[in-house]
């Protein structure tokens, strides 16, 4: 099987996108929200530990 020649074996980007500010601007942004995403979990975890484990 040929490799395309401006494709890495182990790379899924051609240098064209590699330096792309628009490509890394997306990227940067769907960062932030699986950042808050993972946030919001762990808030939602502790305050279910919280609630199981309130004093009676």
């Amino acid at each position: 099987m040929q490799q395309h020649p401006k494709r890495s074996v182990h790379s899924l980007e051609t240098p064209a996108t590699a330096h792309d500010p628009q490509v890394w601007a997306q990227r940067q942004r769907n960062n932030v929200r699986l950042a808050w995403v993972f946030g919001a979990l762990a808030v939602a975890l502790f305050l279910v530990a919280l609630w199981k484990y309130r004093p009676l």
